[in-house]
C-alpha cells in the first residue's frame, strides 16, 4: 500500500467530517497490478471506527497529521485481517 498523501487532510482538517478507515482483504491477490481482470477469489472488509479531525489545524502540518493518522488506522486494520483478529465468517457460530 502506499503512503497517504496530504490530500485527504486538506479536505477533512478542522472540520466534523468523520473519515471512516477501511482495508479491503484479498484486493492485491484478487487483481495484482499486471492483471487487467481480477481473478475469482474471497476479499474481506475490515472497517474502523469513524476518525473525526475538528482540533486538527487546516494547514500543511495539520493535513500531514490527518494523511498519518488515517494510513496507521487503515495499516492497522490490514495488520488485524492478517492476524485473524476479525474471525472467519466460513465457519458456523458456536453456542
Amino acid at each position: 500500500m502506499a503512503r497517504f498523501q496530504p490530500g485527504i487532510g486538506a479536505l477533512v482538517a478542522g472540520t466534523d467530517v468523520p473519515v471512516v478507515p477501511c482495508f479491503p482483504g484479498g484486493a492485491f491477490a484478487a487483481r495484482p497490478p499486471q492483471r487487467l481482470w481480477p481473478r475469482p477469489g474471497r476479499l474481506r472488509l475490515a472497517i474502523g471506527p469513524a476518525l473525526r479531525f475538528e482540533g486538527v489545524a487546516n494547514d500543511r502540518a495539520g493535513w500531514a497529521v490527518v494523511a498519518s493518522s488515517c494510513e496507521s488506522a487503515v495499516r492497522a486494520l490490514g495488520d488485524d485481517l492478517r492476524r485473524g483478529v476479525w474471525g472467519d465468517d466460513r465457519r458456523p457460530p458456536t453456542a
